[in-house]
């Protein structure tokens, strides 16, 4: 554990790091009308699976604000990091556009994406893992109350939790996460040492304060 403090602040010997496995959007526009099924021939394998029938797609097409529909053409429900990798470079070779999806609590469409592929995060990616001394992995699909389960059950506290424990690790690192400790230990973000960011490049990158800096500062909140 690093000693020093920042803005990016690390947690103390007792705390729980937290990295977490964000996708960034990949293209640069929406199709004007659904994808022809021919498209997802060229789909490269998958360990988990992509979903084009009706009702998977209705499922990913409205977010907690209820504000905005939109139905995706495709669902991604990936295995492994690698799923996203290959899809956000299928997608860019085809211009499709991403929404990276966990709980979506979105209110305006964030997690939303029309004619694009919606990445369900929530149902696959939720692997959380004690890393000693006094750390934890958690990908982007685990909510906090997986996080904060696995940090009590090693006799440890996550400085700052955000206020709602029904949030996904990528949700509330994307929106910064305000708790009632923060006035001591900062937003959610500010306790996260180490990020796995998947670019919209497909590329997977790890960053942290000393090692990648620019996209670690501009991937948290």
């Amino acid at each position: 554990m690093r000693s020093q403090s920042s803005r990016r602040g690390f947690l103390k010997d007792l705390s729980a790091r937290t990295a977490t496995l964000v996708g960034l959007g990949a293209c640069s526009r929406f199709l004007s009308s659904p994808a022809p099924e021919t498209l997802w021939d060229g789909v490269p394998p998958l360990d988990g699976s992509l979903l084009l029938d009706e009702g998977s797609r209705e499922l990913m097409s409205v977010d907690f604000g209820a504000n905005f529909r939109r139905i995706p053409a495709a669902v991604l429900r990936p295995r492994s990091p690698q799923d996203v990798m290959r899809i956000v470079q299928f997608a860019n070779t085809h211009r499709l556009q991403i929404a990276m999806r966990g709980q979506a609590h979105s209110q305006y469409g964030q997690a939303l994406v029309k004619d694009g592929i919606a990445i369900d995060s929530a149902t696959a990616l939720k692997a959380v893992t004690l890393e000693p001394p006094g750390s934890i992995y958690a990908q982007a699909g685990a909510t906090w109350e997986d996080v904060a389960d696995a940090a009590l059950t090693h006799g440890l506290m996550l400085p700052a939790i955000g206020d709602s424990l029904s949030l996904s690790v990528g949700g509330i690192l994307s929106a910064g996460g305000i708790s009632n400790s923060s006035h001591r230990f900062g937003a959610v973000v500010d306790n996260v040492m180490e990020l796995d960011v998947i670019t919209g490049a497909g590329a997977l990158v790890t960053c942290s304060p000393d090692r990648n800096r620019e996209l670690f500062e501009l991937t948290l909140g």
